[in-house]
């Protein structure tokens, strides 16, 4: 009603708003109250996309050191079923990340001894974010080529990985 007062006078003579208060909004308004059907028609914006929305913070993560052997990164990626994990300084902070791909690119130009230390392998380009950075900080590492890790309150919760990201865009569209 406020808005036909407002309007009315900002007209130059005899105006006559009409206004029509429904009894409830179930029968005349009820599209407003789905947020789902507000979204799509671009009437409320997407709430923003936190690393905590698609990032599994519940399993245990496998870190290692530098001075791992190779052959024995090889056995751990084995026996957890992973592909690259965290490397460790001795306080525990995030030095780098050791990938089998890393190990297998040294294993075929022969550079990689699987009975010397992973330390060579160990890619340094990576970089921290908390399960409350939003996917944006996520996409600008990936678009940097770094590696993005989970850490919260000086704990590495686990590695970001592209198919986490797309796992999760196609389940959201999945269940809408």
């Amino acid at each position: 009603m406020a808005g036909a007062v407002k309007w009315a006078k900002t007209q130059k003579g005899p105006a006559m708003p009409v206004v029509i208060l429904p009894d409830s909004g179930s029968r005349y308004l009820s599209k407003v109250f789905n947020d789902d059907w507000m979204r799509e028609n671009g009437m409320l914006e997407e709430p923003e996309t936190m690393v905590k929305d698609f990032f599994n913070s519940s399993q245990k993560v496998v870190t290692c050191q530098p001075n791992l052997l190779a052959k024995d990164c090889i056995a751990m990626f084995r026996e957890h079923g992973i592909s690259q994990m965290p490397v460790v300084n001795k306080e525990g902070q995030l030095t780098g990340i050791i990938a089998e791909y890393d190990l297998l690119q040294g294993a075929l130009s022969g550079s990689a001894n699987l009975m010397k230390p992973i330390e060579p392998f160990v890619v340094k380009n990576v970089d921290t974010v908390s399960l409350h950075s939003p996917v944006r900080r996520v996409q600008e590492l990936l678009k940097q080529d770094k590696v993005p890790v989970v850490v919260e309150n000086g704990k590495i919760l686990g590695v970001i990985t592209k198919i986490d990201i797309l796992d999760y865009f196609v389940n959201r569209t999945v269940n809408t």
